[in-house]
């Protein structure tokens, strides 16, 4: 195999998968935290739709794009993707005790993929200014906030384990 195509295996497909598996994971458990109060288990839940589906869709980008371009056809392929995950993970909430099958949570996932898709080709079109030169010394470890990611959820689905 090619350097390259190891690197792009290896830097892009292989986060991916991971991501989605994460995902699954979280998906499979019929609870992942107890939050006592309904308006902060909504609060909590929908923004890790919005987050956990805008990274999705960032590493879904990284892996339909080698080069790192941002074209509307790529935008509407990466965006079509990621929603089509968000169904079949809300399909798959069906068949798990105490999950359920939410529209408007394929919603929450639609938008956080459409903010990230966003913002990449924002990001994308001004790429030689200043300003965007600062952003990505800023967000330049950006596996540093998968790695972060997956730890605070870890340490929160283990915490929920030990109350029960």
């Amino acid at each position: 195999m090619k350097s390259s195509t190891l690197r792009w295996l290896g830097y892009d497909v292989v986060p991916l998968v991971a991501w989605m598996g994460l995902i699954f994971a979280l998906s499979s458990r019929p609870t992942l935290i107890s939050i006592e109060d309904q308006l902060e288990a909504m609060l909590f839940y929908k923004t890790a739709h919005v987050i956990f589906y805008a990274m999705l869709a960032w590493l879904w980008w990284r892996a339909l794009a080698p080069q790192r371009q941002m074209t509307w056809q790529l935008f509407g392929t990466v965006f079509v993707l990621t929603t089509l995950y968000g169904i079949s993970d809300e399909i798959h909430q069906l068949y798990v005790p105490g999950r359920s099958c939410r529209l408007a949570d394929v919603f929450f996932d639609a938008s956080g993929a459409w903010a990230m898709l966003l913002l990449i080709r924002w990001e994308w079109q001004f790429s030689g200014t200043k300003f965007i030169k600062k952003a990505r010394q800023l967000f330049a470890y950006p596996y540093i906030f998968l790695l972060f990611m997956m730890l605070v959820v870890a340490l929160a689905v283990m915490d929920n384990d030990y109350d029960t």
